[in-house]
């Protein structure tokens, strides 16, 4: 019987992510502790766009995927009544943390299209209950593109409502907030290949079904 596995990719506070905006198209935003997706009418309609990576490479390529989930922790929000939909998409091109805006991929070369590079091909989408439910995305079809066709780079453009004539966003906390609060990408999987190895053990001598990418210790 196939062995489920658990992983979490979450960034410490050097992790890469950030948010571009349409109203302020040179500012850098990759320094702050919060991300935003969505439209703030007050200024003429000023569009904010997050932008998140992951690297996969470490899962298996024989990973049958059970669930992928992102989490992330809303800090505030406006104009949010149940019926909003907020969307991640597969941003086409790498970027940096400290140069990507609304122009520019990394401070100096443009995007092709302002406001980030992306394909409608895979889209997840999320509805919040309410103003502080925290997004919660099934982002399977993304991982499953990423380690099949990516190199198992997971790149995210992040979209709330625009240009819809109201305040629509959601605020919530970057890699650069406290560790519990930082965006959180949790697989569930299972690997022939893991299971033919010989796994690593821990302290007690039990087997390690649960790892955290980035930590130190015992990995697969």
């Amino acid at each position: 019987m196939a062995t489920l596995r658990t992983v979490t990719f979450q960034p410490d506070s050097g992790g890469k992510d950030t948010y571009i905006n349409s109203s302020n198209q040179t500012l850098n935003s990759g320094n702050l502790t919060n991300l935003v997706m969505g439209n703030l009418f007050a200024i003429s309609n000023f569009r904010f766009r997050t932008l998140l990576d992951f690297n996969l490479a470490s899962l298996p390529g024989d990973s049958t995927l059970i669930s992928c989930l992102l989490y992330l922790t809303i800090q505030s929000s406006s104009g949010i009544d149940g019926s909003q939909v907020f969307q991640l998409k597969r941003l086409t091109r790498n970027w940096t943390e400290l140069g990507a805006t609304w122009l520019t991929y990394d401070g100096t070369n443009p995007w092709t299209t302002p406001g980030g590079d992306y394909s409608n091909s895979i889209v997840s989408s999320f509805t919040p209950a309410n103003s502080m439910d925290d997004p919660v995305f099934d982002v399977e079809p993304l991982v499953a593109d990423a380690i099949t066709n990516r190199a198992g780079m997971l790149r995210l453009l992040g979209f709330g409502p625009e240009n819809t004539g109201a305040n629509n966003f959601l605020n919530f906390s970057s890699a650069h907030f406290s560790s519990a609060d930082r965006p959180r990408l949790v697989i569930e999987f299972t690997s022939a290949y893991l299971d033919s190895l010989v796994m690593c053990l821990d302290a007690d001598d039990l087997p390690v079904t649960n790892l955290v990418i980035g930590d130190t210790g015992c990995a697969a």
